[in-house]
């Protein structure tokens, strides 16, 4: 389970396999066990030899000598991992769903672009925890993107009208092939490896995005787009959900034109 043999374990401290912010824990357990405590299913986070965390389930009875004296600990240890991560899944399946459900409640009826974008940039720039989410109409003759109402977390808006080179031409090569694009760091980069996208994303204080095209048959119209101010790795989880809220988000604008 933990990666060592015997001879590498026996006669070594438990603290071996216990992360740094788990030992003031095991220290409450062994409290626990001086006092003639059981402990029953304890989920704990362990580390194994190659430094990957593993979510054990713990179950620690003391162990006796013939006269009742506590001398040592019985332990057994359950792999959790894998039910850990399904349900770590399922809360965020339905954190998205409600995330969805939200968006469309709050939009229904509305009959102005305007609060349409600037309510749905909030409720995802919320969810996702960013310093930024924006929506953007891209104005592809002119080859500029006008963004109208952004959500921003202690920054300054970035609303306006500019050049779509600006964010980097292999970016938004890859936004007009239909492609989302998420990067951990735009400063290291090759799709925003310019001057002037790394002084643009530099003054905007963006570090880390996930940008989704909207495409009007094959023409890019629009971009929903949110971001951080520090170097993040989106998981494919975060960037299908944008692309939901993307979809929405034009046919909500859409819809509050038409009306």
């Amino acid at each position: 389970l933990f990666g060592y043999t015997a001879l590498e374990a026996i006669g070594m401290s438990i603290l071996l396999i216990v992360p740094p912010e788990g030992r003031k824990q095991v220290n409450e357990i062994l409290d626990r066990i001086r006092r003639g405590d059981r402990i029953d299913h304890l989920e704990v986070v362990r580390v194994r030899k190659d430094g990957a965390p593993v979510c054990v389930a713990l179950t620690i009875s003391p162990v006796h000598d013939r006269h009742g004296h506590i001398i040592g600990a019985s332990k057994t240890g359950r792999d959790i991992t894998t039910r850990k991560a399904w349900e770590e899944n399922l809360v965020r399946s339905e954190e998205a769903q409600r995330l969805l459900v939200g968006i469309h409640d709050a939009t229904r009826g509305m009959q102005d672009p305007a609060l349409v974008m600037r309510e749905i940039v909030t409720r995802v720039g919320l969810h996702f925890n960013v310093t930024r989410c924006a929506y953007g109409e891209v104005a592809p003759e002119q080859g500029q993107i006008t963004i109208t109402r952004g959500y921003t977390k202690d920054l300054p808006t970035v609303a306006g009208t500019y050049p779509l080179e600006v964010f980097g031409l292999l970016m938004i090569g890859e936004l007009k092939a239909g492609r989302t694009v998420a990067i951990g760091d735009v400063r290291r980069d090759p799709l925003t490896d310019t001057p002037l996208a790394r002084e643009t994303y530099a003054r905007m204080s963006v570090v880390s995005l996930v940008c989704v095209p909207l495409l009007r048959g094959h023409t890019l119209a629009a971009v929903l787009v949110m971001s951080d101010s520090v170097p993040r790795e989106w998981t494919s989880d975060e960037g299908q959900l944008l692309e939901q809220v993307a979809e929405r988000t034009l046919y909500a604008v859409e819809g509050a034109r038409a009306a």
